[in-house]
């Protein structure tokens, strides 16, 4: 009985020693410690690095670096705009005889403005709109705010703030030339009036106006021997009778009058202040129009 139980357990225990050999486990529990088992045999686990998690709405625009230094902006960037002017053209601008010969373009809209300095050097402005022409002496108070006037309406109509800037010029200047200077309650308050002792003289004719030359410049002078030739909004153009033209600038106060005169006919008798004085040229500011 011996012979057939003994190859029994010889079989039974070779089948347990292969099967020993072959697997070590059949899940973690059959292994020590920390020891997993995989494929029959027990390891120690490796450790791998979770993969990186993917932003699902990935930001366009991250913060920046709190640590990253970023330099002030330049105090130029905070100055606003210059005031846009209108279309300038400059084709001739060089040193004459008598001085500076000034001569260009500007463009407002449909109108074209023409300023001309005097080439001889004499400080007078000839400005032309539109072949519309009027001459302004800088060295005269009432001029100065007839330009500033026309910068205003000219440049002004591209930027709102010059306008508002030369219009303060031009008001300024005009309280200036009253006689009273500046408002009272200003320190440093003046009055702007031409130096030396008023002339009182009144002529009453163009030849004592030219022979008296320069001496006859701040007095008064009454003509009866006036024909308009050029009547404008601010600005008459004579003729006398013994042919010396006579440019008179019209202030505010008399402008009303400038229709009137443009329809009469005939010579006109007109009381004004004399500015500058040529053997052919009167230049004034118009005090009075008595028959109008």
């Amino acid at each position: 009985m011996w012979r057939v139980f003994f190859p029994l357990l010889l079989a039974a225990g070779l089948i347990s020693c292969g099967n020993d050999s072959k697997s070590e486990c059949r899940k973690d529990t059959d292994c020590k410690g920390d020891r997993i088992c995989e494929k029959g045999r027990c390891v120690t686990p490796t450790v791998r690095p979770a993969p990186a998690m993917q932003d699902p709405d990935p930001d366009p625009d991250p913060d920046p670096d709190p640590t990253t230094t970023h330099p002030a902006p330049s105090p130029l960037s905070v100055i606003p705009g210059l005031p846009s002017l209108p279309k300038l053209n400059l084709p001739n601008l060089s040193l004459g005889q008598g001085g500076l010969n000034l001569n260009f373009k500007l463009q407002v809209g449909a109108d074209e403005h023409t300023i001309e300095m005097d080439p001889t050097g004499n400080p007078t402005v000839k400005w032309c709109v539109n072949k519309k022409c009027d001459v302004m002496d800088l060295t005269r108070p009432a001029d100065v705010e007839r330009m500033l006037e026309r910068l205003a309406n000219t440049a002004g109509n591209a930027d709102p703030q010059l306008k508002t800037t030369l219009q303060m010029l031009r008001d300024l200047s005009s309280m200036m030339n009253q006689g009273g200077g500046l408002p009272v309650g200003v320190p440093g308050t003046f009055t702007n009036q031409p130096s030396g002792r008023k002339n009182l003289t009144t002529y009453h004719s163009a030849a004592e106006i030219v022979a008296a030359g320069e001496k006859a410049e701040g007095a008064e002078a009454q003509l009866s021997d006036l024909s308009p030739t050029i009547v404008s909004s601010d600005q008459v153009t004579f003729k006398t009778s013994d042919g010396i033209t006579v440019d008179l600038v019209a202030p505010a106060a008399v402008q009303s009058r400038l229709p009137g005169l443009a329809r009469s006919t005939g010579p006109q008798t007109v009381r004004f202040r004399i500015l500058r004085v040529t053997a052919k040229y009167l230049k004034g500011e118009i005090l009075e129009i008595p028959n109008r």
